[in-house]
């Protein structure tokens, strides 16, 4: 039983690397920056926004599982326990990474003219 949660928990914590690695990829400037997303046409622009709406909430889905997952770590083994940790601090990411997302999905939005969503 134990094997079987530590390679869910392992399968789990490299998913949500992954998907938030491709977040910060797909994602415009760097934090901090103040670079604008670029230039895109209304209907690239209102494709973007419901791209980056639909990956913040997968992002924001994600982030709630590992704070189960910390929760669980944190309340079986102590809340100083590594796994619970690192748990909080993937679960940390990826709220970020999803407001980031959402931010992007507001910009592009605020580029459609109103009630025009392709």
């Amino acid at each position: 039983m134990m094997r079987q949660t530590r390679s869910l928990a392992g399968s789990v914590a490299v998913a949500a690397m992954l998907f938030a690695g491709c977040a910060t990829e797909v994602s415009a400037p760097a934090a901090g920056a103040t670079e604008e997303p670029r230039v895109v046409t209304q209907w690239e622009a209102s494709d973007l926004m419901f791209k980056y709406r639909q990956q913040a909430m997968e992002l924001r889905d994600m982030a709630k599982r590992m704070e189960v997952e910390a929760n669980w770590y944190g309340g079986r083994f102590g809340q100083s326990d590594e796994r619970a940790q690192e748990s909080r601090e993937k679960a940390s990411q990826l709220w970020m990474a999803a407001q980031e997302a959402e931010q992007l999905a507001h910009e592009y939005g605020r580029r459609v003219p109103h009630g025009q969503i392709f």
